[in-house]
């Protein structure tokens, strides 16, 4: 499969902020007790061990993020610059401008947690806590 010259394909693109703080990340919270729970595997230590592995990963995540930047930067910049390249030649279809600028507007969104990353780290910040509070709060039954 050739690797397109705007932006991401549609199965290695990153997800945009939308789908990230209301999706993937509150799966990682729910998704494992609910194996757990519908294998019959229930048990509180089980339930705890569960969210606290799950608050880990989101307490590591502005690390892993940070590991990640300057690749996620590269692959950024390199899209951007080969859309502006085309968007200043003269040759350039009204039709195929709009393409670009939907292109770039949908890159920027992808690549959120390198342009603007508070919003997703705040938003799992805050799951951390509750994964912490709901590991607590099953450890105590």
């Amino acid at each position: 499969m050739r690797k397109s010259k705007y932006g991401p394909s549609l199965w290695s693109s990153p997800p945009t902020l939308g789908v990230y703080k209301y999706l993937v990340l509150p799966l990682l919270l729910y998704m494992p007790l609910l194996g757990l729970w519908m294998q019959g595997h229930w048990t509180t230590l089980n339930a705890t061990l569960s969210c606290l592995a799950t608050f880990c990963v989101y307490a590591a995540l502005p690390l892993t993020t940070a590991l990640n930047r300057a690749r996620y930067l590269r692959e950024y910049w390199g899209y951007r610059n080969a859309i502006e390249a085309r968007l200043r030649q003269p040759d350039t279809s009204p039709a195929e401008k709009r393409y670009l600028l939907r292109r770039r507007d949908k890159l920027e969104a992808q690549y959120h947690l390198v342009l603007n990353p508070t919003p997703a780290m705040e938003f799992a910040s805050n799951l951390a806590f509750v994964a912490l509070r709901l590991a607590r709060m099953i450890a105590r039954l």
